[in-house]
């Protein structure tokens, strides 16, 4: 009788140490950092080209209607529609509107228009500039794929190349 208590023991603490050695330790989840959304990777590209020079800038009010490379080819030519991050960013930096995404901007908006050739005569913010366009034509990438993204994203890269 006494070696079956005896054997009744060791065999319960035997199962004991082999199941508790076979459980793995648990160890804490690595905390996952999220993606920055789209609003701040825009406020970050602006970030990337400021200063910039706004002798001789315009302001413009947004109208019914309106769409910035609409906006920017009015401003600064035919070829130049994809040059809409610069307003983007010269509007955030003068604190007239905070364009969180190109493609939703209201009436009432007040954007500040700074000279393009004047900015792309410096060779510093002309190098920020090809940045801001570029980053912005990742964020681009990241958008739903439409017909619209992808001729803004492919704009924007040609503008980019170009500098």
């Amino acid at each position: 009788m006494k070696k079956a208590v005896y054997f009744t023991v060791i065999l319960w603490a035997v199962l004991f140490a082999v199941s508790c050695k076979s459980t793995p330790p648990v160890e804490p989840e690595p905390a996952v950092e999220s993606a920055p959304n789209a609003e701040t990777r825009f406020i970050n590209a602006y970030e990337a080209v400021l200063p910039i020079i706004y002798d001789g800038a315009q302001n413009y009010t947004v109208k019914p209607g309106d769409a910035l490379t609409r906006i920017s080819r009015s401003f600064y030519g035919r070829g130049n529609a994809f040059f809409f991050p610069l307003i983007m960013a010269a509007s955030k930096d003068k604190q007239t509107v905070n364009i969180v995404d190109p493609d939703l901007i209201e009436p009432g908006m007040e954007l500040v228009i700074p000279k393009l050739e004047l900015n792309l005569a410096n060779p510093e913010i002309k190098a920020r500039i090809k940045v801001l366009l570029e980053k912005v034509a990742k964020i681009y990438d990241d958008k739903p794929n439409t017909n619209w993204s992808l001729e803004i994203h492919d704009g924007l890269i040609t503008a980019a190349d170009s500098l």
